[in-house]
């Protein structure tokens, strides 16, 4: 039995749906399991740490329909090189964001900066398995070397992210 178009995109559709609901759901666990009144007094920072979590949740609920589409997408040469071109620009943010970073540690005043750095690499940790997923199922041994260096710049990102956040405790 072979799935026709309409039936690929809702195979995909559909698990990106499970996915958001899984989180949802995850999510809703977790405000109930932490409800008393330090959430009431923080409610921004539970809301942030709420948001952090459907994301991470939703984000590995996402890898298999997102290796559904990709597998379904296997044979398209310009979705694969326009994928390339995306995952490279995307991992070249992570360098400003690296240097940003570092200039926290230098002593530099560029608070703005710093805080769109820090925005960038908590992001490293979602977009380092796409990179990866997507080097795993490239069509050919080129676009899976790009991936991989996606992945490595992904992974320094993430690296210095914990390293600041264990210096900073």
């Amino acid at each position: 039995m072979t799935l026709g178009r309409l039936g690929k995109a809702s195979l995909v559709v559909g698990g990106y749906v499970a996915a958001a609901l899984v989180a949802v759901g995850v999510v809703a666990l977790y405000v109930v399991a932490t409800d008393g009144p330090d959430r009431q007094a923080s409610q921004g920072m539970y809301a942030f740490g709420d948001l952090s979590l459907f994301l991470m949740v939703f984000a590995a609920g996402a890898l298999l329909p997102t290796a559904a589409a990709l597998y379904f997408l296997r044979r398209s040469t310009p979705f694969w090189l326009s994928l390339a071109a995306l995952s490279v620009a995307v991992a070249l943010t992570g360098v400003p964001g690296l240097l940003g970073l570092l200039s926290v540690r230098g002593g530099h005043d560029a608070s703005g900066w710093i805080a769109l750095s820090f925005l960038r690499l908590m992001g490293a940790p979602l977009l380092l398995p796409m990179h990866g997923l997507a080097a795993l199922l490239a069509p050919g041994p080129r676009l899976r070397r790009v991936f991989l260096g996606a992945s490595g710049l992904e992974l320094l990102c993430c690296l210095a992210l914990a390293g600041h956040l264990a210096l900073a405790r």
